[in-house]
């Protein structure tokens, strides 16, 4: 198990993998901001539609 983890950190696998979970923290904030503005909004059905 080691091994791989010393492999995948040299091939650059630690750089991509912190895109990837910056890219999905990002969808995450953008869906709660898009939910919490349709609230703020009255829009029925704010949570529902997200």
């Amino acid at each position: 198990m080691l091994l791989v983890a010393l492999w995948f950190w040299r091939m650059g696998g630690a750089e991509e993998l912190g895109r990837r979970a910056a890219a999905a923290q990002n969808e995450v904030q953008d869906a709660m901001a898009r939910a919490l503005r349709s609230l703020r909004a009255g829009e029925p059905g704010a949570l529902l539609s997200q």
